[in-house]
């Protein structure tokens, strides 16, 4: 008799990624007074008509540059607690209400093997879904990991004025101690 086995998810969630004061901290930055700049995103992923094909965004780190943003400090809770072997790219993405949660295109963030991780700043009925048809509920202080290979792409939301989330790509520790031993 063949055995069934269960195929592990590509992707993992942790709830109450932060202590509650830094995530309230951080939250109330990208939500409150924090004064961020934010630049207006033409598109999400590609160029299209589509009148919802926008956001916006604030970079903090660029492989190619480092640090970007003055207001790098705001994030040194999840920095810190992340700690990865070196950074690819961070940024916050804000995406405005819509009277309907509308889907974006299916993407991968970066051409680097690493490892992707959607930290969501707000509660909202808006989701980050994968290619094979999984959603992943937007609840603050929740972080999703993935590899960055893994196609995924955000959503509106309808339930709350935005859906805002820092998107983070990093190489992990493990992952250079794996590359090294082959």
């Amino acid at each position: 008799m063949k055995m069934k086995t269960m195929k592990k998810p590509i992707y993992h969630i942790k709830d109450n990624f932060l202590e509650k004061g830094p995530f309230h901290q951080l939250q109330s930055f990208f939500l409150g007074t924090g004064n961020l700049p934010w630049n207006f995103g033409e598109f999400k992923v590609r160029k299209n008509d589509h009148l919802h094909n926008f956001q916006w965004v604030h970079t903090f780190w660029k492989a190619e540059k480092g640090i970007v943003s003055d207001h790098w400090p705001q994030l040194t809770p999840i920095i810190r607690k992340i700690d990865p072997a070196t950074w690819i790219r961070i940024k916050a993405n804000m995406t405005p209400y819509n009277k309907e949660v509308l889907e974006y295109d299916l993407h991968c963030d970066t051409p680097y093997k690493c490892t992707t991780a959607v930290y969501f700043l707000n509660t909202c009925n808006g989701y980050t879904y994968f290619k094979d048809g999984t959603k992943v509920e937007s609840i603050a202080n929740r972080l999703l990991t993935f590899p960055s290979y893994y196609q995924h792409a955000g959503t509106t939301c309808s339930d709350d004025k935005i859906r805002c989330v820092l998107n983070l790509n990093y190489i992990t520790k493990e992952d250079l101690r794996y590359e090294k031993e082959i």
